[in-house]
């Protein structure tokens, strides 16, 4: 039998496939993000600077509110709450005792025509004359308008005086006059005795010691 001669079959040339990877570089993504990131993005990156500002906002809010929180979870406050009374309030007892004593002064400074408030502005005059209208108020505990019209009062009575003030041409210096210093030193007595029978109930030192207790709560609050 004759031998059989194999053919060897063509070579076709092969095309790259449209699934094949190509070694050429990636796409590169969008600049504009699509509406699904867009839609959970921030309006504002932290890394833009009012954006930083923000965060670090919200970063210094954070303890407070932590504190806050504990603060309001804590049984020790929350029975204080509950139990909380104008009986044990110091605020309100503070209030009320020097309401009774300031009612009493008034009742002794009638025969005066002196009110408790110009009894205090004489008395830090005769400390200290010539002070400014400003330090007068101060001194007092009294706001400038309510330390003006006291103070006009005074001026109609007699009692003090006002002077300009060579530092200061808008301001005056409040002195007293001898008809004030002499009704000052008169109300004296009343009011050493009225401070006499305040404490009447009180020793020495218990007396030292409310004093001292009063000067810290207010101190606490004028820091």
């Amino acid at each position: 039998m004759a031998p059989v001669l194999l053919r060897s079959a063509p070579k076709i040339p092969l095309r790259a496939s449209p699934l094949s990877i190509s070694p050429a570089t990636p796409p590169q993504p969008s600049k504009r993000p699509s509406s699904a990131y867009a839609a959970s993005a921030p309006l504002r990156s932290s890394s833009h600077p009012r954006g930083r500002n923000r965060d670090q906002g919200s970063a210094k809010r954070f303890p407070i509110d932590i504190w806050l929180s504990h603060l309001l979870q804590s049984q020790q406050l929350q029975e204080r709450i509950m139990d909380f009374s104008l009986e044990t309030s110091v605020g309100f007892t503070v209030y009320r005792t020097a309401l009774t004593l300031q009612l009493e002064m008034a009742r002794r400074l009638k025969p005066f025509d002196l009110t408790p408030v110009q009894w205090s502005v004489l008395t830090r005059l005769a400390e200290q004359d010539g002070l400014p209208q400003k330090q007068v108020a101060e001194t007092t505990f009294k706001d400038q308008p309510t330390t003006g019209r006291i103070l006009d009062r005074l001026v109609e009575k007699g009692l003090v005086r006002r002077d300009g003030n060579p530092g200061d041409r808008r301001g005056f210096l409040i002195f007293l006059t001898e008809e004030g210093r002499c009704l000052r030193d008169r109300i004296v007595p009343v009011a050493t005795q009225m401070n006499e029978d305040a404490s009447n109930g009180l020793s020495f030192e218990e007396r030292k010691t409310l004093l001292g207790l009063l000067a810290k709560v207010q101190g606490d609050f004028n820091r």
